[in-house]
């Protein structure tokens, strides 16, 4: 889904566009410059939309609660001597979705 768009032309960047989308709780957004015209501005955008999506899928890490390190607390009792340190929010990232390549060359 297009979630926002800011379109521009100024002389030395061409037909400019500055776009985002969410699909399935995966934002991405995506900037084109220097296009010859308007409809080239949105194709570029389509397609950088259409390689994010195939090429980046978007995982939790680590979830809410989980333990992500023990500390010692100096001057603590023993009993509570030992610290868990917790996340508060589940941690999501971009990765690279399986079969994609590691890089892309641009001509």
């Amino acid at each position: 889904m297009l979630r926002g768009i800011k379109p521009g032309c100024v002389s030395p960047a061409g037909e400019c566009l500055l776009g985002s989308s969410s699909k399935n709780d995966f934002g991405l957004i995506a900037v084109v410059l220097g296009a010859d015209n308007t409809n080239l501005r949105f194709a570029d955008t389509v397609a950088l939309f259409n390689y994010g999506y195939s090429a980046y899928t978007f995982k939790e890490i680590a979830g809410q609660n989980q333990v992500v390190q023990t500390i010692n607390v100096k001057g603590a009792t023993n009993s509570t001597k030992k610290l868990d340190l917790l996340l508060q929010k589940d941690i999501f990232a971009a990765t690279k979705a399986r079969g994609t390549c590691n890089s892309k060359s641009w001509n």
